[in-house]
């Protein structure tokens, strides 16, 4: 935290010596990722990000320069699906316009997961598909993230062995601490619904070991570890401390993605369903599923 507060001193330091328009967006994009970051930050995020879509709205005319790229990739953090992905298109268009290969990778990965979050699976997949197949050629590191989507779609269609190969493919290439939690706790729940008990339990310390070493205490992380577990345990037999699980976590997954998960979970257990509420009917696959599968977007720079 004390490095990212820097980093946010000397961001500000830097605008004033950024004279031009696009310097000045290029500082914005990194400011926005450095707050993204941060758990008490996200608003200000958010609010820079809308300040600098309104100023464009204003500009007659629309010279789009590398900076707006760059902070138009972020989209994905900012917008509903269909805006933010007509946002990472224009990002696209610029960013090709300045062959910024690694940055075109990054939009198109995240442009699938918005596809995915919209039940546009084949689209997904293929965006998938062709940002690994690019990524394989000078940051192969890198395909992780793609990967660990592509086992995400098949883990929503039961297809848990392929999903295993692709996640444990993406753990060889990874580098990213935060992407290690996702792939493992994907991983941990393929390998419980195989029939590997033994496996998905020994992940699960793993993962809390990983996130004690690297201090991830994030709400996302947390909040999708504590469900996942609360599943494993559920289909390991130990309803106790599935519920235990559940009730340890019922106000921090309220309003997030994950309340939907755990709820479909609690239906499964008879003694809970007073804690179930009235949502809408599922309409798409990943909404359906008991677990949290956890899909993972591509923001460095």
């Amino acid at each position: 935290l004390g490095e990212k507060k820097l980093s946010l001193l000397y961001i500000e330091k830097a605008y004033i010596y950024a004279k031009s328009r696009n310097n000045k967006l290029l500082l914005l994009n990194i400011e926005l990722c450095v707050l993204l970051e941060m758990k008490d930050k996200k608003k200000l995020a958010e609010q820079k990000f809308n300040d600098y879509i309104a100023s464009t709205r204003k500009q007659k005319n629309k010279n789009y320069t590398l900076g707006d790229g760059y902070v138009l990739k972020n989209s994905e953090d900012f917008l509903p699906n269909e805006e933010a992905l007509e946002k990472l298109q224009l990002s696209l268009q610029i960013l090709k316009r300045y062959k910024k290969n690694y940055m075109i990778d990054c939009v198109k990965h995240n442009m699938g997961v918005i596809l995915f979050r919209m039940g546009k699976y084949d689209e997904a997949n293929m965006l998938f598909e062709e940002t690994i197949d690019s990524l394989l050629n000078y940051k192969p590191h890198e395909c992780s993230y793609s990967l660990n989507n592509l086992a995400v779609l098949h883990m929503i269609k039961n297809e848990f062995s392929i999903a295993c190969e692709k996640l444990e493919e993406a753990l060889f290439w990874n580098r990213s601490p935060y992407t290690k939690t996702a792939l493992m706790c994907n991983l941990a729940i393929c390998k419980i619904e195989l029939g590997y008990t033994n496996n998905a339990i020994g992940l699960l310390k793993e993962i809390n070991e990983h996130i004690e070493y690297y201090h991830l205490f994030y709400p996302d992380i947390l909040r999708k570890v504590a469900v996942n577990t609360a599943y494993i345990n559920f289909k390991c037999g130990d309803i106790t401390a599935s519920k235990k699980q559940i009730l340890a976590i019922l106000k921090e997954v309220e309003g997030t993605s994950s309340e939907l998960k755990l709820h479909r979970l609690i239906q499964n257990i008879p003694e809970m369903k007073g804690y179930l509420k009235n949502f809408p009917q599922p309409e798409l696959d990943y909404e359906c599923v008991p677990f949290d599968c956890w899909i993972v977007t591509l923001t460095h720079d």
